[in-house]
């Protein structure tokens, strides 16, 4: 498994990047690139308001409404493409 899939499942609930890096056993200074990468893909969520120690927990995925026979009435057509 690698690292960013281990902090991931490791997440459940809110951790600390040394606990992360004592789980993952890789160096501090790796976690902190993963969890960069995961914030920026919205897979982990920082927590804390910069008093104490910022800890660190899986995203809840985010439902996204499903449409079914959605019919386009004008769409740009910039070539004149008949379907």
């Amino acid at each position: 498994m690698k690292t960013p899939d281990k902090i991931i499942a490791f997440c459940v609930k809110p951790r600390t990047a040394q606990e992360l890096a004592d789980h993952c056993k890789v160096q501090r200074s790796s976690i902190y690139s993963a969890l960069g990468r995961l914030q920026m893909k919205g897979l982990i969520a920082r927590m804390g308001d910069g008093t104490e120690r910022a800890t660190y927990v899986s995203s809840t995925p985010t439902v996204v409404e499903h449409f079914e026979n959605l019919m386009i009435t004008h769409a740009h057509n910039p070539f004149g493409l008949r379907a």
